[in-house]
């Protein structure tokens, strides 16, 4: 799926950038096409994602008859999903065929277009040459500014609050209660296959956006729905990180900046954070993955190899320790700060920590070290938690310098024009790749110059910062 997603979102950008790099007197119908374009693949592409997800729910339903059901042997399973996958198979084949079919009909649109428009026959193939591999023009017109010709310093503002507020509306009436809206097929979707109920991750996540943005008619229908419809004993399995740093995090945010009014917001995040710490109930105090709300079963994912992941474990500290302050159960801190306690033992000299820790032994399994996926946060996380304690607890200080300092002298590479970016370290090697979600180094850099600046700590590194 994610080639096919590769493959048609190219050919898509292609066409956008073929259109505004044309420069003709009126392209206005180019872009509907094109956009056209888009929309149509997209919904085909979430089409068969839909038949590959009906795909593991099958076998998933059928393994559950197996094991429930003397008479439904291995071989029905067998039978069973071979018929499924010829389904699936043909179904496939049928998508694929009408997004080429869509993507060559598009084209000979354009094509006819730009005759009539008078940019010359075969324009478009020209104009392909000119765009990099992932089909990004250096040339390509910028999207249009709603508050250009305003005078209105909120302008920008309010386009934001208005372009939530499109999200929420269609969150609210299509996907209500479920995790995530999806808004070609406008549906709501679990994190969990096959629960028709879940924990609303979205209104979680939204509350203190919300409160921000003084959209307090949109944070009480999250109040009423936390009040009348969440339920913490789902009997599903769940992602412990995931679940502090949305359900508790989110809680508490929304909790602080609403002036503590609601106590529901509280009561959620130290419901959550309850069957959570189940999950570190293990010979190093060093979380399983995931956890299980309603049998309080916990584990990680064969993928890991009994490991742990950085980001995960490491991206909790703050969450834990702001529910102690607001509950008086230090169980909360003491969980998040023990973690601290082992990395600040096992780590290396530079900070630079790999991405997977053995859940048992405490011991590092992996030598890759990224500020994009599997390591990105635990390095945010540094620096914060040295600022919540209102910078009393210098150990925190310290491992963040540490890690900047390795950060700027092994990650921070430049490409051929002058453009730093940050690479990754695995297998005994760097790997030239930037993650997006590298993209908070920036800010978080910003943030220690600025922070321990204020307080003389710049340290010799702020220029190279």
């Amino acid at each position: 799926m994610q080639l096919t997603q590769g493959w048609q979102m190219r050919h898509v950008l292609l066409v956008l950038c073929v259109c505004t790099a044309v420069f003709c007197e009126d392209i206005t119908l180019l872009k509907a096409q094109t956009y056209a374009l888009g929309k149509k693949v997209e919904m085909l592409t979430e089409s068969l994602s839909t038949v590959i997800e009906d795909l593991n729910s099958l076998i998933k339903e059928k393994q559950e008859a197996l094991r429930k059901d003397d008479s439904y042997t291995s071989e029905d399973l067998a039978k069973d999903v071979k018929t499924r996958r010829k389904e699936v198979t043909k179904s496939s084949a049928d998508v694929l065929a009408k997004i080429k079919d869509a993507r060559t009909e598009s084209y000979k649109k354009l094509e006819e277009s730009l005759k009539e428009k008078g940019c010359g026959q075969g324009r478009a193939q020209e104009n392909q040459a000119q765009y990099t591999y992932e089909g990004v023009s250096q040339n390509a017109a910028p999207l249009p500014d709603p508050c250009s010709d305003s005078e209105d310093d909120d302008c920008r503002r309010d386009e934001v609050i208005e372009a939530f507020k499109h999200s929420w509306n269609g969150y609210r009436q299509y996907a209500w209660g479920w995790d995530e809206l999806m808004p070609l097929s406008k549906r709501g979707k679990n994190w969990a296959k096959g629960v028709s109920k879940s924990f609303g991750l979205t209104i979680h996540d939204a509350m203190s956006t919300m409160w921000l943005m003084g959209l307090h008619e949109e944070f009480a229908q999250g109040i009423k729905w936390l009040q009348e419809e969440f339920d913490p004993d789902l009997d599903f399995t769940m992602s412990a990180f995931e679940s502090v740093i949305r359900m508790v995090g989110g809680g508490l945010s929304a909790y602080e900046l609403s002036g503590e009014k609601y106590p529901v917001l509280l009561k959620t995040a130290k419901a959550v954070a309850d069957r959570v710490m189940f999950a570190y109930n293990t010979s190093s105090g060093i979380p399983h993955a995931s956890i299980n709300f309603a049998t309080r079963a916990h584990g990680s994912p064969p993928w890991t190899a009994g490991s742990s992941v950085l980001s995960e474990f490491g991206t909790v500290q703050l969450e834990l320790r702001t529910l102690t302050y607001h509950t008086k159960d230090a169980t909360y801190d003491q969980k998040g700060t023990w973690i601290m306690d082992i990395i600040e033992d096992v780590a290396p000299p530079d900070f630079l920590c790999p991405t997977y820790l053995n859940t048992m032994s405490a011991k590092w399994t992996s030598d890759h070290v990224t500020l994009g996926a599997l390591g990105d946060s635990f390095f945010e996380y540094l620096l914060k938690q040295y600022l919540l304690t209102g910078k009393t607890e210098t150990r925190y200080k310290v491992m963040y310098e540490k890690a900047v300092k390795g950060i700027m002298k092994k990650l921070v590479h430049k490409t051929n024009h002058g453009l730093s970016y940050l690479a990754e370290f695995k297998r005994g090697g760097f790997y030239h790749k930037m993650d997006h979600l590298a993209c908070f180094a920036g800010g978080m850099l910003a943030l220690g110059v600025t922070e321990l600046d204020r307080d003389g700590e710049g340290g010799e590194d702020r220029d190279a910062v």
